[in-house]
């Protein structure tokens, strides 16, 4: 088949961050998607192509700071964004530009026919690199946060996929011609079922489907107070209840959590594939990070957003509640209240369930690659629903 065959040969580069897990989930998921397509993906870090020790200085500041001091991290991204200035580049995009020599020699030896980018760093060393004709290859910014990421109007790309519609005038307004905008959602893998067994998946992981079960996670960081919203649950849940700490890559959440000794406590570290694991669940506590929160309501999963990393988590969480698709608590205590409301009340929970249907789509990542390719094969933008 010649149309096969041409698919087969057609190569895309993804370029992604390790600040936080979200942005190489948002990458995998379109791999996932392009190969239903016959379409060979292959994702990097863009960081890494230029400084290998920077990449590792980035996402372990990132990483600590978020862990650790998140109103220190919230506060430094507002400082940023009212230092930025109103005319010519960020100190950010200046920032990217440092090696840059490298990523283009990257590109030039790969020769994709398209490039993705998850994360605002890529696109804007990418930006520089197309504003200076190096770069022949349609270019896709996918964003991961529901809201108006800093820095993401001085760059450049062909085109853009949007979380939510109601982030396109937003982004506009910052100056992105509409044409480029298309809100088709975040990407989640599209092995995702599309109706999910919630018994079914509660025996995957030796948990009886007849007992409700939460769980609290903090992405792949392990951010947020793990250890004292377990506590503030088991205190107030029913002791039918099964609760799961997912703690990422924080060692020592888990250590104090294990050292609790509770028997309807289920302490996990880093989850793979998370997803899958967020099936199981009746609810989901969680800080409102892009990918973890698109995950549980594309799965219909009731969801509190709970120690959310300001601003950008924070504005996600606002979000989500502003449409009635999550509970934004403010703290342990409230969050505990929301879980025994949504466990028990069947009107919460069908509340919920309809939001997340009419704000969360589920083919995103499948809409996304058809863009892609559809685009790569007449040479120019053209979506394939028009």
């Amino acid at each position: 088949n010649p149309e096969k065959q041409a698919r087969f040969a057609m190569k895309i580069l993804i370029l992604s961050t390790n600040t936080g897990g979200g942005h190489n989930a948002a990458g995998n998921a379109m791999i996932d998607a392009l190969a239903e397509l016959g379409v060979r993906a292959e994702m990097v870090d863009s960081l890494a192509i230029a400084s290998e020790w920077g990449s590792k200085t980035v996402s372990g500041v990132y990483a600590s700071v978020a862990r650790h001091s998140p109103r220190v991290f919230g506060a430094g991204y507002r400082v940023v964004g009212k230092l930025s200035p109103k005319h010519g580049h960020s100190a950010s995009y200046a920032l990217n530009l440092v090696n840059i020599r490298r990523l283009e020699e990257y590109i030039f030896q790969t020769a994709p026919d398209a490039i993705i980018t998850t994360h605002v760093f890529s696109s804007q060393a990418l930006t520089h690199l197309i504003k200076r004709g190096k770069i022949g290859a349609l270019t896709f910014g996918i964003m991961t946060d529901y809201n108006v990421t800093l820095f993401w109007e001085e760059t450049r790309l062909d085109a853009y996929i949007l979380p939510h519609p109601d982030l396109v005038a937003p982004y506009m307004a910052k100056g992105m011609p509409a044409k480029r905008l298309f809100p088709y959602g975040i990407p989640v893998t599209p092995q995702i079922a599309p109706e999910r067994d919630i018994a079914a998946a509660k025996r995957a992981y030796g948990i009886d489907p007849e007992c409700k079960h939460v769980i609290v996670a903090g992405g792949s960081m392990g951010a947020g107070k793990l250890p004292r919203t377990v506590r503030a649950l088991d205190e107030t849940l029913p002791s039918s209840v099964v609760i799961s700490a997912v703690c990422g890559n924080n060692a020592a959440a888990k250590e104090e959590l294990e050292a609790m000794g509770n028997p309807r406590v289920r302490v996990l570290g880093y989850v793979s594939p998370l997803n899958a694991f967020l099936a199981s669940a009746d609810v989901v506590i969680t800080k409102a990070g892009g990918l973890t929160s698109t995950e549980t309501l594309v799965q219909r999963v009731p969801l509190i957003a709970l120690h959310s990393i300001p601003p950008i988590e924070t504005d996600n969480a606002a979000f989500f509640q502003a449409r009635g698709l999550a509970y934004n608590a403010k703290n342990d205590e409230k969050a505990c209240r929301a879980a025994v409301k949504i466990l028990y009340d069947s009107n919460v929970q069908a509340g919920m369930l309809h939001a997340a249907r009419q704000h969360i789509p589920k083919d995103a990542s499948r809409r996304a690659a058809r863009l892609i390719v559809n685009s790569v094969e007449h040479g120019r933008i053209m979506s394939p629903e028009k």
